[in-house]
């Protein structure tokens, strides 16, 4: 399995989300960037990044704008995949201030001029990845 996540930069502020609070998804109840599954119709985990951007945001990007930060393996963390070996991807894409960014999944969008302004206790494992790169 594999997933790819979008650092969305937006002016002088990052543009994050409040996870749901369901038990049976990925670190739920977290702070985390955009992202999601890798599928079977993506052509690469790019372009997956820029799929679940528009899912999640309402953000239209081509995945090109994509810059990649890194990639790893980690563990599931889902009811679905808890331990399996999983591929992740992190990109970061910097968007002007007049585009419209929504919550279209999560609890609400959390803006922040510095990523260490979120408690570690509330940083999904993305995130924390993030900070460390960025």
């Amino acid at each position: 399995m594999e997933v790819a996540g979008v650092l969305l930069i937006q002016g002088d502020e990052y543009v994050l989300q409040l996870r749901d609070n369901i038990p049976t998804i990925s670190e739920p109840g977290l702070v985390a960037i955009w992202g999601g599954k890798v599928e079977e119709n993506d052509s690469s985990p790019q372009e997956a990044a820029a799929r679940e951007l528009l899912e999640e945001t309402g953000v239209e990007i081509d995945s090109s704008e994509l810059v990649h930060l890194e990639s790893y393996v980690t563990r599931g963390k889902s009811s679905k995949n808890i331990g399996k070996p999983v591929k992740a991807h992190i990109y970061y894409v910097e968007i002007p201030e007049n585009v419209t960014v929504e919550c279209l999944e999560g609890l609400e969008l959390v803006r922040v001029k510095d990523l260490n302004e979120i408690p570690e206790s509330l940083r999904s494992e993305f995130l924390q990845k993030s900070i460390e790169i960025v």
